[in-house]
Order: C-alpha cells, then sequence, then structure tokens
C-alpha cells in the first residue's frame, strides 16, 4: 500500500519565444495490494502550454509570442478487474483492466538508474536516511535514451539529434531501502536542419504512506458506461 505523488515536467524551447513548449503533468496514485482485491485511485492533471511557431495559424510570419494553456484533468478508481473512471470532458466510464494492465496506465514511476550510463555517485547518510546523488555521462545517456525513443517507435529522422548537457538524479530510501523520493532532471538540446532547440526534463516522485494508504471506491457504479 502506497501513495505515490509526481510533478512531470518538459520544456522545448525558450519562455516567451515563438516555438515554446511546455507539459505538465501532476499525479496523485493511491495504490491498496492488501486484502483479496487490489484497488487503486488515481488524479491525473495535465497542462499543455505552448507558444505558436512562426507562420501557423492565428499568427504573423514572424511568429507569436502569446502564451495558450490546455488542461485535462483524469480521475479513476480501480477496483480488481475493472477502471472507473472520468473523462475531461466529464464522461463516466468503465472498463475491464488487469492490474498490470492498471500500473502500466498510471505509471507507478519506480526508478530506473540507468547503471551502464553512470559517471559519478555518492551516497549522504543522515539518521535512518540515504541520500544518493547520481550523475550521468552524456554521451552515453544521449545513447540510451535514443535506444528507448526508437523502442517506443519515436525514431529520430535524419537531420535530427538530442544532445544531453547533463542529466542527475538525487534519490532517498529510509533506512530498510525503501524509496522515499527522487528527482531526475535532463539539460539537452534538441537539434535538426533548422535550429537548435533548449530541452529540459524534470520529474520529482514522492513515496509516502507505506503500509497505510487506503483507497476511497466510487459509490455510483451504475453510473459509469462501459465501452460498448
Amino acid at each position: 500500500n502506497i501513495t505515490i505523488r509526481v510533478e512531470n515536467n518538459i520544456v522545448m524551447g525558450t519562455e516567451g519565444e515563438a516555438s515554446y513548449q511546455e507539459s505538465v503533468s501532476n499525479s496523485d496514485i493511491k495504490i491498496d495490494k492488501g486484502g483479496e482485491t487490489q484497488t487503486g485511485n488515481v488524479d491525473i492533471e495535465n497542462i499543455y502550454r505552448y507558444v505558436p511557431s512562426a507562420g501557423t495559424e492565428g499568427t504573423t510570419g514572424e511568429g507569436s509570442t502569446d502564451l495558450t494553456e490546455e488542461t485535462n484533468n483524469i480521475t479513476g478508481y480501480y477496483s480488481g478487474d475493472r477502471l472507473y473512471f472520468i473523462t475531461n470532458d466529464g464522461d463516466k466510464v468503465q472498463e475491464e483492466m488487469s492490474y498490470d494492465d492498471f500500473l502500466a496506465v498510471v505509471n507507478t514511476y519506480g526508478l530506473n538508474l540507468f547503471d551502464d550510463c553512470i559517471s559519478k555517485a555518492a551516497c549522504v547518510e543522515d539518521n535512518d536516511c540515504k541520500t544518493y546523488y547520481i550523475s550521468y555521462d552524456p554521451s552515453l545517456f544521449e545513447t540510451t535514451m535514443n535506444t528507448n525513443m526508437e523502442a517506443s517507435g519515436q525514431t529520430m529522422a535524419d537531420g535530427e539529434a538530442m544532445n544531453v548537457n547533463y542529466a542527475n538524479i538525487v534519490a532517498k530510501v529510509d533506512g530498510e531501502n525503501n524509496l522515499l523520493g527522487y528527482g531526475f532532471v535532463i539539460n539537452a538540446e534538441y537539434i535538426n536542419d533548422q535550429e537548435t532547440i533548449p530541452y529540459n526534463y524534470s520529474l520529482q516522485a514522492d513515496f509516502s504512506d507505506r503500509g497505510t494508504t487506503e483507497t476511497k471506491a466510487v459509490d455510483d457504479i451504475d453510473s459509469y458506461m462501459t465501452a460498448d
């Protein structure tokens, strides 16, 4: 049983300039594995901010600097073999789903250390906690990023590249080596034939209420329509 709170931020471009894009995802996930039925709650807020690039509809030839923002929210309850969720439009939907598929949907944000890319690491002990500071070799991490992108079907086109300036993780564990939280940052540049665009990725995940988290069931199940 655990509560996971995550803020994930991806920024491409420079704020206030054309082609600027920022994606923010705030997640609050509760998982209860006790008892005969595995349950979960999820509350996800996605925010997308962008400034259109030059020549797009509604802009001048030099591009707009007007910031546009779009937001959507999804809340859900998982009970054993079914997910009940409310879409951004307020529609109530229920869908059959295995527990593993539910975890894949909400993403439990387990920490991947990318061991082969580590260039420096240190551990600082403070009472019953340990804090790990990890820095990656930029060139090795670039290769790992490209491999992961290709595996997900996001292969770079000719003339495109992602150059990593630095990538770091700070992670904290308790005296029993349970993960309490971590922060992960990547500072890079996306390069194509026309331009070089700054790229910044950050993820902060915090794990709490281990063993005591309780989920809350929906009380109007009949109001959730099936996929049919």
